[in-house]
């Protein structure tokens, strides 16, 4: 993950992915439900139409990805996912 500035540090990214805000929710559990959501999304289109748009199935695998990418950092950081 990339900043304005450059390269994360390691507690600037645990930071970024865990920190609590206001609703009491962290950007990981943020990124968590639009997983969620993109998932359900495209497998109606699946059952509805018998497929998903043009892509749709690549980015869902791309966010797939990422999440296990944060969260094998976050481990590997010694970060617990709240």
């Amino acid at each position: 993950m990339v900043g304005q500035r450059g390269t994360l540090t390691a507690a600037e990214f645990v930071n970024y992915w865990l920190k609590v805000d206001e609703e009491g929710r962290s950007n990981l559990s943020y990124f968590e439900e639009s997983l969620g959501e993109h998932e359900a999304q495209y497998r109606n289109e699946c059952a509805m139409f018998g497929d998903a748009g043009p892509g749709q199935g690549y980015r869902l695998n791309a966010m797939r990805r990422e999440l296990f990418s944060v969260r094998a950092r976050l481990e590997k950081l010694g970060a617990e996912a709240r």
